[in-house]
């Protein structure tokens, strides 16, 4: 396996774990998946420095909108690579 290969498997991995977590609803979960000095940039521009401020923010968004019970996440494309 070439570095390349590698890197796109971990992106694969930790994009399918981000779904899986985001599916559940596990918000609180996210911390596991960010590293400690992550950047997270929301859909309208809001940034969240941190696993620990990116799970909590989401933890308390999703307490705040049902809306949340019912979103799922799903990966067509990562980055120009096709999902296979």
């Amino acid at each position: 396996m070439t570095r390349d290969d590698a890197d796109e498997s971990a992106v694969r991995r930790i994009a399918l774990q981000f779904n899986r977590t985001w599916n559940a609803h596990a918000m609180q979960r996210l911390e596991e998946i960010y590293a400690a000095d992550a950047d997270f940039v929301n859909v309208i521009g809001i940034r969240w420095k941190g696993a620990r401020q990116i799970a909590q923010v989401h933890v308390m968004q999703k307490m705040d909108q049902d809306g949340w019970r019912i979103a799922v996440s799903q990966n067509t494309d990562i980055q120009g690579i096709p999902n296979t």
